[in-house]
This record gives structure tokens, sequence and C-alpha cells, in this order.
């Protein structure tokens, strides 16, 4: 019993201790003091986890709410780091008894967090103590978890650059374990987490699971969401020491559409879709990073390294991009997205590198290339482009090479602050038609621009403001483009141009203006370059100057213009005289007046004193008038032009045409409209006493036209520079539709004559469709006689609107016959042939490719003769034949006789209708190959001509066995007593050889050819006589003169000197073989008398020579010049024959030698031969015959009187042997008399 009580007493008793214990304890949990306990200790173990120092501002506390901590701060050695306006802590107190603590809620209210530059990662290693140190919590607990901590509104500061940014509305929460707390294998475990915070952009948020010791940070998993859309996936490990070293890091981007993109970057194009994977491993001090993925249809990969050895940062990597294709411009531009679109995907690869701090560079630099690629015909064989500088200051330099040429760009300055400073570009053999800018494919361009640029934004390139110095040259439009330079500015889409200078072919000019979208305002003036081929006036000769300008709004400018020409040439025009003034306004001009004048024109239709045009316009209403009238021609235009209606509506009421062979007129009203189409009302012209009716219509889906003629005279025509006889009469019709005409006519002529080939009729039909011309035409030269005849078939691509004319793809078919065809017909076709004879049978077909067809057939010629205008003898031809096939024309033996044989044979191959290659051979046997004027030559040897046309040789050995000439076969004149004088043009020298072949095909001709003579060669005049023999080298070079070298001598002769003959005993004739060397003599005469003999010694350029008389024995001038005008000494003269020998008349007579004459006449006077003296007792001269009855002399008088003049020329012309003209001039006297003769 009494061991029950105490039993019982000792269990109250321990029930009332516990009871008073948890009394006491449930006292002590809701006093203040536990809760300030809690939190001191609390805080004491934290802040052995971070750098700083923590304070709170006081603890609160409940045993069914928690730990609750007011205004906490944590202060680093920068300042205040962390602001927390309330942290509430629940912990499960039955936790802390397993040693295992669970806190069920963590709250933190409000937190602020700021970090300045350099922080963040000193705080990530104030997170846990470092390695070794002593835990300072008070209980070994095995673990600490945190069920459920939340953060809300917070908000959260950082530096980027120099500039501060914020995060707000920051919001948190996640799931914590720290695994044994305060010891060495610490562990932080995120077992859930998320963090969503607000941005200017929209909503962002992360989420993940990481775990986190001493030595490294597993990352488990993070993804970021912008906007409820996964943006990026990131998983990785960090290992640490005290550096946070050994980081490594794999993920993956999007993929994101570019409109997302679009709302977080500001210059995102919206159609480029972003995904990709990187990887990121390394060092804080050194990281590596790798990334690939694709932007719309561009593929890009990106590997680079990234470091930090003291502090400063260094980026050096590697970017390729492939598949960038031109639709990707679109979002950008889509103008240029369309001119490049055909482009082949291009590849572009570099590198990079900088240096600088976290947040921003102090000097980068970067070189990139690309492969090469296609865009139609351009080819980019390489794009290469630099960038390097600092954040201050950037140099770019692209160079971009293909089949259009190199183009070279430079900019430098501040080109990522409001881009401006300088520019340079050059261009090296630029063809901008293979770009497809404005030009053709044959344009070629090289030159660069230097200037400098200013572009407040890239994205505006209208501010664009631009001035520098552009220097070009190259070709354009197929002329040479010599220089042009001019200072060009733009800026606010206006053009400056000042000191603008070009020389493009035939035009230099100078220009200075400005020219913008709305108007313009240009002046200029220049001249045209006499013979120099260019786009304006191709190959004028003589000076033409203009002046110009253009003002006012671009669509309806006003143009001066004024230009002024003197002795101008071109095409076949002469002009003394011209100007031209013009004042136009409006675009097309409406209005304004133009005004022509040219004087002493000389043209194809004749001479004419003045030629006028005279032009004015009102509201787009233009009368116009032009006239010329001469002696030997007229012409004159009258009528009206609707310039501003469509389609354009001209009225010619008067048209007259009148030359040396030809009047054309209207015989009522020409009325036109064109674009669009054509269209010519019914209209009739007078030509020559012909008629020609016309009328046409053109329109796209419509064609009719009408052409008749009749009673043409075939005079208006010239068939190779040969007059055409007859009349002609033409009937054409034109049908179908614009792009497929149909067309078919005739034509008739006879009986006519072409030269000296007669013939009775021409009669041709032609006809044109579906894409063949259609050909069928007779000549026949007898009534029922040898006839020529042509028909077949031509492929042609012909169409009016557009207008296109051209070859067709079908064969060609054509085929020429004849049957005992007379030879005379190669006299109409060259005036080298003088006359032929002879029957000719030929059969020659064209089939193929109308651009180079196959030909087939022969040319059979009968006995027959030839006489060349050059030879002046007819040769007798021999039978023959020249057989064709394929694109060859055997000429197997072409034999003409003349005394000897000259036999040719070769081979001639064709190119279709034209001779492409020649190989002949010509091979003379005693053959006489010139018989004119009194002079023939007899030679053998061997000629070759072979080549090309454009580069044809004529080469080989003759030797002239026989000749007689005259001396009137080497002068320029066309009848032995007549010599035409032609003055040598300015630029020659007048040394230069006479000997010179003209024409375009003996200008390429090459030549190298060998002339021999033992003798048997004679040049006979009135005056001399003399046989030469020597070797002679004739060479030329193509464009160049005939040159001659080599040496003649005399073999014997004799030269006449007033009735005496002397005799050539030595003489040689020397041609240097030089351009513009004249050929020298030298050489001795002798003249036998019964007491003494007469010597002349000749020496020089046969220009002028130099002619010195003596004798032998040797006496004085006088004696001299007594025994050769009167045969005996002077001391036997009478004292009449005395004063023609005294040494005042050898005064005269020296003052009066050939080259003193020639002084007088000019240097293009001919003086070779027929020279004599004259002279009687009042005057002393040199006479010398121009033709059978006319000659011309110069005088001296020996004692003239005070009134008269004491040099005179004299011209006599005999009428007949009865009847004289004699005209005498000089400084103080002239006149004329008609002297009367009667001999008995």
């Amino acid at each position: 019993m009494i061991k029950d009580m105490r039993r019982r007493r000792l269990l109250l008793g321990v029930m009332a201790l516990v009871a008073l214990m948890g009394f006491l304890t449930w006292a002590f949990w809701r006093s203040e003091a536990f809760w300030h306990l809690s939190g001191r200790m609390l805080l004491a173990w934290a802040q052995t986890r971070l750098q700083g120092e923590i304070r709170v501002g006081h603890f609160e506390g409940h045993p069914l709410t928690g730990l609750t901590l007011v205004n906490v701060v944590l202060r680093t050695k920068v300042g205040e780091v962390l602001e927390v306006a309330r942290i509430k802590l629940r912990l499960s107190p039955w936790s802390l008894i397993t040693l295992q603590p669970v806190v069920g809620y963590l709250e933190l209210k409000d937190p602020r967090l700021t970090l300045p530059k350099g922080e963040a990662g000193d705080l990530i290693r104030g997170i846990l103590r470092s390695r070794g140190e002593e835990s300072h919590f008070p209980l070994s607990f095995k673990s600490l978890t945190i069920s459920e901590a939340v953060v809300q509104n917070g908000q959260v500061s950082f530096l980027l650059g120099e500039e501060m940014r914020r995060i707000t509305g920051l919001e948190a929460q996640m799931t914590l374990t720290l695994l044994h707390p305060g010891q060495p294998q610490e562990k932080l475990l995120l077992r859930r987490g998320w963090v969503k915070a607000d941005t200017s952009r929209g909503p962002v948020s992360l989420t993940g699971r990481l775990i986190l010791s001493r030595e490294q940070l597993h990352l488990l998993s993070l993804t970021m969401d912008f906007r409820d859309r996964s943006w990026l996936t990131l998983s990785g490990d960090l290992r640490f020491d005290q550096k946070l070293e050994r980081f490594s890091a794999q993920g993956e981007i999007g993929p994101v559409s570019g409109k997302e993109l679009g709302a977080l970057v500001d210059c995102w194009p919206s159609a480029f879709d972003l995904r990709g994977r990187f990887q990121v491993q390394g060092t804080l001090a050194e990281l590596q990073l790798k990334v690939q993925g694709q932007a719309a249809e561009a593929v890009f990969s990106l590997e680079g390294i990234l470091k930090d050895p003291l502090g400063a940062w260094s980026y050096k990597g590697n970017l390729a991009l492939s598949q960038l294709q031109p639709s990707l411009l679109a979002p950008f531009s889509k103008v240029w997205a369309e001119k490049l679109a055909g482009l082949s995907p291009v590849t572009l690869k570099g590198e990079f590198e900088a240096q600088g701090s976290a947040w921003s560079w102090e000097q980068f630099g970067g070189r990139f290339h690309s492969d090469p690629a296609i865009w139609g015909k351009r080819y980019l064989a390489q794009l290469a482009f630099t960038l390097a500088g600092t954040p201050g200051l950037q140099q770019l330099n692209a160079t971009a090479t293909g089949n259009f040429g190199r183009l070279v760009l430079g900019l430098k300055g501040p080109l990522l602050k409001g881009a401006q400073g300088e520019v340079r570009l050059r261009v090296e053999g630029l063809r901008p038609g293979i770009l497809g800018l404005p030009g053709s494919s044959d344009d070629l361009y090289t030159g660069d621009f230097q200037g400098t640029f200013r572009l407040p934004r890239w994205t505006s390139p209208v501010d664009l403001a631009l001035a520098g110095d552009l220097r070009v040259t190259g070709r354009v439009g197929g002329y040479p483009l010599r220089g042009a330079q001019v200072h060009l500015g733009w800026e606010k889409g206006r053009w400056t141009l000042s000191r603008g200078e070009i020389a493009w072919g035939n035009l230099k000019a100078v220009i200075n203006g400005a020219v913008s979208a709305e108007r313009v305002e240009l002046k200029g003036e220049g001249h045209l370059i006499p013979g120099v081929s260019g786009p304006f006036l191709q190959n004028l000769e003589g000076p033409l100057r203009w002046q110009g300008s253009l003002s006012g709004a671009r669509n309806s400018p006003r143009l001066g213009l004024q230009a002024q020409g003197q002795r101008l040439r071109w095409q076949g025009l002469n002009f003394e005289g011209l100007t031209l003034s013009a004042s136009l306004e409006g675009w097309p001009f409406r209005s304004g007046s133009v005004e022509l004048k040219a004087r002493e024109c000389l043209t194809p239709l004749g001479p004419f004193k003045e030629v006028s045009l005279h032009a004015n316009g009102t509201e787009g209403n233009w009368r116009f008038r032009a006239r010329s009238a001469s002696g030997g021609g007229q012409a004159e235009m009258a009528g009206m032009i609707k310039w501003d209606t469509r389609p354009l509506n001209v009225s010619l009421e008067r048209a007259l045409l009148q030359g040396n062979r030809v009047k054309v007129e209207n015989l009522g009203p020409l009325r036109l409209r064109f674009l669009p189409g054509l269209e010519v009302e019914p209209a009739t012209f007078k030509v020559n006493g012909g008629l020609v009716r016309l009328e046409a219509r053109v329109r796209q889906d419509e064609v009719f036209g009408r052409l008749e003629a009749e009673n043409i005279p075939a005079g208006i025509l010239a068939v190779k520079g040969q007059p055409l006889e007859g009349n002609l009469k033409i009937r054409a019709s034109l049908g179908g539709e614009a792009r497929r005409p149909i067309f078919q006519g005739e034509v008739g002529l006879g009986p006519g004559r072409l030269g000296a080939f007669r013939f009775h009729s021409f009669t041709g039909a032609f006809g044109y469709q579906g894409g063949r011309l259609t050909l069928k035409a007779q000549l026949e030269q007898q009534p029922e006689g040898p006839r020529l005849t042509l028909e077949g078939q031509v492929p042609l691509i012909f169409s009016l609107i557009p207008f296109n004319l051209n070859w067709g793809k079908e064969d060609l078919r054509l085929r020429l016959s004849g049957d005992r065809t007379d030879l005379a017909l190669l006299g109409a076709l060259t005036p080298e042939v003088v006359a032929a004879s002879g029957p000719v049978n030929l059969r020659m077909e064209w089939q193929g490719p109308a651009s180079r067809p196959q030909v087939s057939g022969e040319v059979r010629w009968g006995e027959g003769s030839l006489k060349f205008r050059q030879a002046g003898k007819a040769y007798h031809l021999r039978p023959g034949v020249i057989r064709l096939q394929g694109d060859r024309m055997s000429l197997s033996q072409i034999v003409l006789q003349s005394r000897g044989t000259a036999t040719i044979s070769g081979e001639i191959r064709l190119a279709g209708f034209q001779v492409d290659k020649i190989n002949l051979k010509a091979q003379l046997a005693g053959f006489e190959a010139l018989s004119r004027v009194g002079s023939e030559a007899l030679g053998n040897g061997e000629l070759f001509l072979q080549g090309d046309l454009k580069n044809l040789a004529l080469t080989g050995r003759l030797q002239v066995t026989q000749a007689s000439f005259r001396s009137i076969f080497f002068a320029s004149g066309l009848h032995e007593d007549i010599v035409i004088l032609k003055p040598r043009r300015a630029a020659v020298s007048p040394e230069e050889p006479v000997l010179d072949l003209t024409g375009d095909l003996l200008n390429r001709l090459r030549l190298d050819l060998t002339l021999e003579s033992t003798g048997g060669v004679w040049v006979r005049d009135p005056r001399f006589k003399v046989e030469v023999a020597g070797n002679l080298k004739a060479t030329k070079k193509p464009g160049e003169s005939v040159l001659i070298r080599g040496q003649l001598r005399a073999l014997q002769g004799t030269i006449d000197i007033q009735d005496r003959s002397f005799k050539i005993v030595e003489g040689t004739l020397n041609f240097p073989g030089a351009p513009r060397a004249p050929a020298t003599l030298s050489g001795r005469a002798l003249y036998e008398m019964s007491d003494v003999t007469l010597v002349l010694n000749f020496s020089g350029p046969t220009t002028s020579p130099v002619l010195q008389y003596s004798s032998i024995p040797p006496l004085p001038p006088s004696d001299v010049l007594a025994y050769l005008l009167f045969g005996r000494p002077a001391r036997a003269l009478t004292r009449e024959e005395y004063q023609v020998v005294s040494p005042e008349a050898l005064g005269a007579l020296g003052g009066l030698a050939a080259k003193k004459l020639q002084n007088f006449l000019g240097k293009g006077f001919p003086l070779l031969g027929d020279i004599t003296f004259k002279g009687d007792t009042e005057r002393m001269g040199l006479s010398k015959p121009l033709t059978k009855d006319l000659s011309i002399s110069l005088e001296r008088k020996i004692n003239p009187l005070s009134r008269d003049d004491e040099n005179q020329i004299r011209l006599e012309y005999r009428i007949n042997r009865h009847l004289g003209v004699e005209s005498q001039m000089g400084k103080r006297n002239s006149g004329a008399d008609v002297i009367f003769n009667f001999d008995f």
C-alpha cells in the first residue's frame, strides 16, 4: 500500500515536473527571449556562410508562425548588397530533436539585391565556407530542409557596362535541402525551383534543379521561358576553387519564332526563326564556346575563346555562315532581295578577336571571306572584308572579285555610333552591265572615289551625306573613256557636281551643277575632238565647240544649247562653217526654237552655198523649214510635228531633194503617225521623171503596206561604183502581223547597162512568210540569149514590233547558174577590169546554216581576154575551171598569155559568202605584165598571196628581163599631158614617198617583194634615156606605207640639155627603205666637143638634186655657160650673146635655180625633167612645159626699169600655130597679151 502510494507520488511528481518543464518550455518558446536567442544563433551561423556583415532590425516569433527577421541588410566592402523587408521562417520542432531540421516555410518579402560590378562572383563564393574552416553551427545536424522557400516582389539591380539595370516584380518558389551543414561534405540540393520576373519586353521565368557542394555546382536542368514559351534549356557542371574554375555546360536554343524574338531584340526580323545548340567549357579565366544553329534558312556556326588573364577580357573565335540567300534581305530591303533573286546560296567564313572588359571592348578586329557564288551570268569569285578598331574609331575594308571586275570599299571613322568618316571606293575592270546596272556588258570602268560620309543611322540610308572626288577611266558604249573626274556631293537626295571634266571618245566637256529628284541645274561646255571615233558625230573632222545648260523641274526642264564649227567633215558632208542655237522647254520638248545654219556645204548630192533649218514650237506643235540651195543641187523640207501627242503626228507639206543625179519631190502632203506603231498615208513622189507611190500601216495586230515605182532612172543607183543605166520598175506589198509580217514584190530593169556591160533585162521576185525569204532573179544579156539565174530560200527572222532582223535556224538554199554568159560582166563588178570577153558557164549552190553555208559547183570558161586598168594591155585567157566544194574554192590553173605566160593556182577558203583565207601562187615566165602610156615590162618569177583578209601577205621574187618606161608612167596623172596636183595632208612631211597603197584591204596588206634586173630596163623621156640594173626590196607592214630599199645603177644613157646630148658615164639611185626618207642619186654625164668636154655632176635627194656644171680642161663659169648655150667660148660671142653669159646674167641665173622656181610655185609643182634655160638681151630664166601647148617660166630682168619688177612669172598657151595667149605677173606689174604669129 505504502509502496503504491510512493509510486503514485513519484509519478505525480514526474508528471508535475514534466508539466512544469513543458509549461516553462511553452512559456520560454512564447517569450521574446527565445525567438531573439534563436534569431541570434541563426544570424551567427549565416554570418559564417556569407562575406560581409548581416544586420537585422529586430526579431519576432510565435510558435505557430515561426521566426520573423525584420529589415535584414547584408553589407559588403562596397556597400549594401541585399535588403529584405521581412524574412519569415517556420521550423518543425520535432525535426530539431532528430537533428534533421525541416523549415516548413521560408519567405523573403520585398528583397532588394544589388550587384555592383564584380560582386556577383564574390557573393557566390561566400555561400559556403572555405574548405577547412570550422563550423560555427551550434549543433551537428544531418540535414536542413526548406520545404517551401518563397520570394515575393523582389528586385535585382546590376551594372551592365556603365549602365545600371533593374529587374523588378521578382517572384520565386523552391524546395531546398542542405546536407551535412557545416561539414566538409556539405551539399545544397535545389530539388525544384522557379523564378519569375517582369521585364519591359514581357515576363521571363527560369525553372531548374541543381546540386551545390564545396567542389562543384551541378546544374541538372535550367529552362528559360519568355512569354510562356521555352527559349533556352541548359545543363552542366561548375567545378571551382577560389577562382570558380572548370566550367562545362551545354544547351539548346529554341526553336523560337522571329516574331517572338523581335519582341525581345528590336532589330530582329520577324521572318528569322531561330534554333540551335551550344556548348561552353573551360574556366572563367578561359572559356571555350561552340554554337551551331539556324536562323531562317541561314546556318551558322561559332567557335570561340573568352579569356580573362589579368582582369581584361579578350575574345577570339571563328564564325561560319552558310545557305545565305537573297530572301534573307527581304526584311531589310525588298528591292535588293528582288534584284539578287537567283543568286546561289553564299557561304561566309571568318575569324574575329577583341579585348576589353566583361561588358565592353576596347579593341577588336575581324576577317571574313565568302566561297564562290553564281548569280545568273555573274560569277562572284570571292567576297572578303575586314573590320577593326576601337569603340571610338573603326575601319572597314571590303573586296568583291568576279567576272564583273573588282570592287574595293574602305570606311574609316566612328562607324558604330552615328557612322561618319572617310570613304574610298575603287573599281578595277568593272563591268556594270554584268551586274545589271545601267550600261552594256562591254562597258568597262577603272577608277576610285575618295571623300567623306555621314550616316547618323544605318537603318536610314536616306540620311546619307557624301562628298569627295571621283576619277574614272575605261570604255563606255564602245568608246574609250580616257578620263572623267568630278567633285561629287550627295545630301538629302541631291547630287552636286563641281569641277567635272570628261574625255569620252570624241567628246571633251566640263560640267557643273546639281541634280535632285525634283530639279536639275547643270551647265557645261566642251568640244568634239576631230578625227576621233566617239558617241557623237563619229569621225568628225574639224573643230566643233558647244555650250549648254539644263535647268528647272526634272519633268519639265529648260535646255539651252549653242554650237559652232569650222571646216567640218563628216560622213561625206563638208561644212566650211556651222552654227546651232536651241532653246527648248518641257519633256518631251513642248516649246522653244531651234536654228541651224551651215555654209559652203559639200554633200553627195552636190555643193550647197548655205543650209538652214528653222523650227519653232508652242504647246507641243512644232513647225519646221529646212532649205539649201546651190548651183549643183537643192533641198527643201517644210512641215509640222505634234510633239506631245501619241501617236506622234508629222505632216510634211513640202519635200524636195535635187542633186547631180537625182531629183525627188512630193506631189502632195506626206502625213505620218507613229509611237506607237507607224502609219503613212498614201503619198506620191516624183523621182527623176518617174513616180513612186507608197502607203503603210504598222500596228501590233495589223500590218499593211504598198510600194509602187515606175520609170525610175537606174542612174540614181551604183553597183561597186559603176554607173547603172535603164528604167526601174518596182512592185511590193506588206501584210500580216507586226510580229509575223508577210511581204512580196517584183523588180524589173531593162534594157540597161552596168559600166561597160550591156544587158537586155533584169527581173526579180521576192517574198517572205513563215521565217523564209524566197528569191528568184534573172539577168538576160540578150533576148533568148545567155542569162544568169538566181533562186532559192534564205531563213530569216523578221519582226516589226519589236523590230528584229536576224538569220533563222533552218538551212539556206541558193542556186546560181548561167550558160555561155559573157566575161564582160566582170567589168561591171569592178573598175579594175577595163574590158573582158569570153564564154562562161557556172553552177554554184549554197546550202547549210545561213551564218556559214557550204558551197558546191564550178565556174568554167573558154578562150577569152582580160584587160586590167593598171596593166593597160589585154591578156589572152586560156580555158580553165574553178571548183567549189564545202568551204573551199580550188583554182587548178588560170593561164594568162601576153608574149609569155602567167599561171595562177591555189585555194581560197570560204566562210559562207565571204573569203576566209587565201593561198594563191602566181608563176610568171617571160610574161608581159605592163603595156600602157608607152611603157612595157616583161619578167619571170613567183608571187605568193597568203593569209586571211585581216592578215594578208604578198611575197615573192620577180626578175625584170625587159622593160621600157616613159617618165610619165611614174607621174600621178591620168593622161600624158595632164598633171594632177594633189595637196598633201598637213600631218605628212613633204618628203614622204609618193608611193602609197589605199583601201582597207591594201592598208592591212603585208608586203615582202624582191625585184631584180641585170639590164634591159630603160627609162625614157624627151630629155633623157637611161638603162638601169639593180635589186630593190619592197616591204610593208599592216597599216603602214610601202618602203623601198636597194640600189639601181645606170648602165648607159644620155641627157639632152640645150640640144646637146650628155652621155651618162656613171650614176646610182639609192632607196633608203625608211619612212619619209627620199631616194638619193649621184652621177656624172659628159658632152665632148672638139676643144672642150662639158661635165654635168648631179647628187642629192631626188626631190631637190644639186646640179653642177664644169669642164675639162677647167674653164671660168662664163665660158662653161657659153659652150653650153652657143657652142663656143665667151670671147667669141656677139654682144647680145655675151649679155646672156655675163656676170650679171650669171647672178640672175643663180637666183633662178630649179629649187628657187619650186619655192615660187610650191613644193607640189612637178619639176621632173624638161626644164630649159631661156634668155635674151633683156631677160634670163627657166622654162617648164606643162602640157603640149602650155608652158610656165620664171624670169629675171637683167636691166629692169624703175617701174618694173625684176622677177616675173610668165604663162604661155599656144592655141594654134598662129595664135597664142601670154600672161605675166609681178609685184608691180601684171598683164596679158594675145599674140598673133604668121610664119612664112
